[in-house]
């Protein structure tokens, strides 16, 4: 039931209540034939299959979706940083987390109403040691697995609670706004904006 609290997560699937694989063949979003986006009726069953998979922001996203990153506290010149609009603009942000395997999260809850969604877990963040500024903690250790940068490494890890308005049409659910927002230092927030400006 949307907005009771429930265990931890694991990727979606196909059948779950909410999610509907046919993308398209009369009940879904997109065209027929099944070659569309998935469509969703349960923001619960959306965040599943988003979390399972960042690059698939586009899929779940209205085209005037915000993003407000994590980072917003460290951008330069200090104080928030601007929002992301747009939905390409968020999906390449999202591609940039992710891409080279730096970037995992580990999801534990999800909770959701029918207006807004809450995701909690653990982001694991793998950064070169030549992109410290100083001695930091972190463990020294191999990359992560299908990382394609070289190393050596260092893990951080830090708690995440990613927050999500929805907006709905035609009884079909888009995500519409997202908070990511992370505890501890600005040490991973700080290597969050250096990918963020890179990319």
């Amino acid at each position: 039931m949307p907005g009771t609290p429930r265990g931890p997560s694991s990727p979606v699937d196909p059948s779950i209540e909410g999610h509907d694989s046919r993308c398209g063949s009369g009940a879904g979003d997109g065209g027929g034939g099944g070659d569309g986006p998935p469509s969703f009726t349960s923001p619960r069953a959306l965040l599943e299959y988003l979390y399972a998979d960042l690059t698939r922001f586009s899929e779940v996203a209205a085209d005037h979706v915000v993003l407000h990153p994590a980072d917003r506290a460290v951008s330069p010149g200090g104080g928030s940083g601007p929002p992301l609009v747009g939905v390409e603009a968020c999906q390449q942000h999202e591609e940039g987390l992710v891409s080279g395997g730096r970037v995992k999260m580990r999801v534990e809850e999800v909770v959701a109403n029918q207006r807004f969604g809450c995701v909690l877990g653990v982001m694991e963040m793998y950064k070169a040691e030549d992109e410290e500024e100083e001695e930091g903690e972190g463990e020294k250790k191999g990359g992560p697995r299908g990382c394609t940068e070289e190393g050596p490494w260092v893990k951080l890890e830090a708690n995440f609670c990613g927050v999500w308005r929805f907006e709905w049409a035609g009884g079909k659910v888009k995500a519409v706004e997202h908070w990511e927002n992370l505890d501890g230092e600005g040490e991973v927030r700080r290597v969050m904006g250096v990918m963020r400006r890179s990319t």
